[in-house]
């Protein structure tokens, strides 16, 4: 899991070389803010990893280059639309899938945010899939930056689109 803004160490293609002669790793979910990272270790090390796109608002871009899999932590909140998204990008049916990122995107800015857990659980607790809480050492998001975040999650939740029924892609 390579996430330098969270972790302060950034792995690099080079680095996924030496660990790829090990065959207990299989996969790499790239976070890095460099979406020509994707790219590139595909381009060194061909198939030897199974690529995630780990940065919600790459995802379009990431399956463009190569990702096949996907972890977000918004599923969480939108299960139906996020799947949906992420099985049409995979089926090449990039309309339908850039109406759904569009409407989303202003979520995905969150991914961004120091409060990113936060900002899923308040996307949770708006959407009726669970609860703001969290444990320390986080806190819940208040004043006004839980004001502007839920206005935010409020105009999504009020255009939610109508998601297409879509095979999976890897069927």
């Amino acid at each position: 899991y390579n996430n330098p803004p969270a972790y302060g160490v950034d792995l690099l293609p080079e680095h996924y070389a030496i660990l790829a002669e090990d065959e207990k790793f299989v996969a790499i979910k790239e976070s890095a803010a460099d979406i020509t990272r994707l790219p590139e270790t595909i381009r060194l090390l061909g198939d030897r990893y199974i690529m995630f796109v780990g940065i919600d608002d790459f995802l379009l871009e990431g399956v463009v280059q190569g990702a096949t899999a996907y972890v977000c932590g918004f599923v969480n909140a939108f299960p139906r639309e996020i799947v949906a998204l992420f099985d049409l990008a995979r089926a090449g049916r990039w309309e339908e899938a850039k109406a759904i990122y569009r409407w989303i995107q202003p979520i995905f800015a969150f991914d961004h945010d120091l409060k990113f857990v936060q900002c899923i659980k308040l996307c949770m607790e708006l959407a009726g899939m669970g609860s703001e809480r969290v444990r320390p050492p986080r806190y819940m998001i208040d004043g006004q930056d839980r004001k502007a975040k839920e206005a935010i999650i409020r105009g999504v939740l009020e255009s939610r689109p109508a998601i297409p029924e879509i095979a999976k892609a890897a069927e």
